[in-house]
């Protein structure tokens, strides 16, 4: 069997109590990378021999690394109870905004049995912060970097509900200066970064406000952008 194992995107003690039992029982771990997944099971005190593949590096999908996976998977397709493979990424739960999903697809694909657990995850506390949203949202996930940026803009403009999106310290300021060229000054807008880390800071407020030097430009960011009813 196959668990999609969600990780703590900040504070240890996010990990839940199953999630690290099944970390503890895997035979074999597909991650993001492989050095930050070992230093996550030594942070936690997991001490066991389980293998761990890489699931992607430099945007390259490891193929030949999930095909072994699926090919275990079908070689211990009896007795999953006792044979577990682990899916995890640096932070948070595989599939949002990662490579996780092209291992989802091949499951489905193969007919192969797998769970998810719930857990930690950096969009739902940004959204239930942010204190805009009811029900309906959208998420957008991280913006093209270049070819579909302006148009993605267009859309989270015209959006009536709230769009979510991620973003890296690496664009932040970026995102910033484009959320002032793109969309109305008075729409408003909330800003996570850090989430469950030492340094978490919320900003919430007009975007004509929104001055790029008030935001710390470290670390990851989860950004709610208000839908055309959210004027201030």
């Amino acid at each position: 069997m196959l668990y999609v194992i969600p990780t703590p995107v900040g504070n240890l003690e996010d990990i839940t109590i199953r999630a690290k039992r099944i970390l503890t029982e895997a035979k074999l771990l597909l991650c993001e990378d492989p050095r930050s997944t070992a230093m996550l099971l030594k942070l936690l005190e997991i001490k066991s021999d389980q293998k761990l593949i890489q699931l992607s590096k430099k945007q390259e999908i490891n193929f030949k690394g999930i095909e072994e996976v699926i090919s275990e998977l079908k070689k211990h397709a009896t007795d999953e109870n006792d044979y577990i493979i682990g899916l995890v990424c640096d932070a948070g739960t595989p599939g949002i905004s990662d490579p996780g999903k092209v291992v989802i697809q091949k499951l489905w694909d193969n007919n192969l049995d797998f769970t998810v657990l719930p857990g930690a995850t950096s969009l739902i506390p940004a959204i239930v912060a942010s204190g805009m949203l009811t029900k309906d949202w959208c998420f957008k996930g991280f913006l093209p970097i270049k070819k579909g940026r302006q148009t993605m803009w267009k859309e989270i403009n015209q959006s009536q509900v709230a769009s979510v999106i991620f973003e890296s310290v690496h664009r932040m300021e970026k995102t910033i200066l484009e959320m002032k060229e793109y969309l109305p000054p008075n729409r408003l807008v909330f800003i996570a970064r850090e989430i469950s880390k030492l340094h978490e800071t919320y900003w919430r407020g007009k975007i004509e406000d929104l001055d790029p030097k008030q935001v710390t430009l470290k670390g990851e960011f989860v950004l709610v952008i208000g839908g055309v009813e959210d004027i201030v």
